[in-house]
């Protein structure tokens, strides 16, 4: 996935594609599903007529094992990034697969923050819970929250609305705020004192909120791998958002933002410095 091929599903405020778009190319629907759609022969037809079958042949075997490559360059697919950390099949099964239902009320509720800092991303909010070997996202929220006001604004809404839940009145809200930011950690935590069964982490030496080092969100990444692999990762069938300054397509625009984030998140590989012989 890269700009141009998001132009595809660019649409116009009122749902219309924002291009007309003819898109060729030399896999049918049934290969694309499949592990190696390279090797698809049933559209041979669509070969222009100043090329043949025969020098196809032999362009994939220049390309060898850069599959990938073959494909977008040769055969007009749209292939995922190879640096991005998480699959997009895995995703779209993430985003297809039917609303999870939760069977009894939970005992805890997690509740993730990313501040932002009052820049120009997005602070976000995210809420799960774990039910049997399920991991439920149950809330999201997400705005560029500047200053004191908005922060508590969005993280309030968001924590009030969880409440009112009925499967959430009675459960434990573990707040965990990344604190990489200053003081942010802090003040949010001050900010949730005045509501009921609301736990806010804190690390070695009482310091609120996670510091996110390189070596935790290498974990952190590994482990959402893991559980998105294992279609383990759900939607709650009452997804909740909550942001008191969005309008009524919210909920779409942060479900899109979260898939956009998703697909775009990337692994960064640090190649080992060989030491110079002398």
């Amino acid at each position: 996935m890269n700009f141009y091929s998001e132009m595809f599903n660019m649409k116009l405020p009122n749902g219309e594609g924002l291009f007309n778009t003819l898109e060729v190319k030399l896999a049918c629907d049934e290969c694309l599903k499949g592990d190696h759609p390279e090797r698809c022969v049933h559209m041979t037809d669509e070969i222009p007529p100043w090329k043949s079958v025969a020098k196809f042949d032999m362009i994939k075997a220049i390309y060898g094992n850069k599959t990938d490559l073959l494909q977008r360059e040769s055969m007009g697919l749209v292939t995922e990034d190879m640096q991005s950390v998480f699959k997009a099949k895995y995703i779209d099964v993430l985003y297809n697969s039917s609303a999870y239902s939760l069977t009894k009320e939970p005992s805890f509720v997690f509740i993730c923050c990313d501040p932002n800092g009052g820049g120009s991303s997005d602070m976000a909010l995210l809420s799960l819970v774990i039910e049997y070997n399920k991991v439920v996202i149950v809330g999201m929220d997400s705005s560029p929250a500047k200053g004191h006001e908005q922060i508590e604004k969005l993280l309030t809404a968001h924590i009030e609305a969880l409440r009112r839940h009925n499967r959430f009145r009675e459960s434990w809200f573990i707040f965990i705020p990344e604190n990489n930011l200053g003081h942010e950690a802090d003040h949010m935590a001050f900010m949730l004192r005045p509501y009921r069964k609301v736990y806010t982490l804190t690390e070695k030496g009482g310091v609120i909120g996670v510091c996110t080092t390189a070596v935790r969100k290498e974990l952190y990444a590994m482990e959402t791998v893991k559980y998105l692999c294992q279609e383990s990762i759900k939607f709650y069938e009452n997804l909740i958002v909550a942001n008191p300054g969005g309008d009524t397509n919210e909920k779409k625009r942060v479900m899109d933002d979260f898939r956009e984030q998703l697909m775009t998140f990337k692994r960064i590989i640090v190649h080992p410095q060989v030491s110079p012989i002398f």
